[in-house]
C-alpha cells in the first residue's frame, strides 16, 4: 500500500542528510525514514537537491536557515521541484552570489512509501514469553 508522508530533515553543508541525534530526520504517522527512500546531493555550490520517489513540496512552511548572531539569515533560499527532485538554491544574502549553506538546512518534504502489506495467514502465531 502507498502512502505520502511528510518528512522533515536537516542537510549538512556537504550536502548529507543528518541521520542520528537531535536533527535526525522525523516523519508523519511514525512510519521509518529509510522507507522513504530519500537521498541527497550537493550539486556545486549554493546549489543541493533532495531525489526521492513522489517527493514534493509540502503546503505551508518548507525551509528554515540557520540565522548568525544577529539574527539575520546566513543564506537566501529559492527552492524548486523537478521530475522526482527538489532543489534548493542558496545565495549570500547580501551579495546574490551561490553560498553554501551555514551549519544546517532544516526542510519539509512530502513522498510516497511503500507500506508491506501483511496477508493473513502468513504472520506467525504469537509467543508468550514469561516475564522475568
Amino acid at each position: 500500500m502507498d502512502e505520502r508522508i511528510s518528512i522533515a530533515l536537516n542537510l549538512r553543508t556537504s550536502g548529507e542528510i543528518v541521520l542520528e541525534g537531535d536533527h535526525s530526520p522525523g516523519t508523519s504517522s511514525g512510519i521509518p525514514f529509510d522507507l522513504a527512500q530519500v537521498s541527497s546531493e550537493r550539486i556545486s555550490t549554493g546549489v543541493y537537491r533532495l531525489h526521492g520517489p513522489g517527493i514534493s513540496l509540502p503546503e505551508g512552511w518548507r525551509a528554515s536557515v540557520f540565522r548568525d548572531e544577529n539574527d539575520e539569515p546566513t543564506i537566501r533560499l529559492s527552492i524548486a521541484e523537478g521530475d522526482g527532485f527538489i532543489e534548493y538554491l542558496c545565495t549570500d544574502p547580501s551579495t546574490g552570489a551561490p553560498k553554501d549553506v551555514v551549519y544546517l538546512l532544516t526542510v519539509r518534504v512530502t513522498a510516497m512509501v511503500t507500506l508491506p502489506q501483511l496477508v493473513p495467514g502468513q504472520i506467525d502465531d504469537p509467543v508468550e514469553a514469561p516475564l522475568s
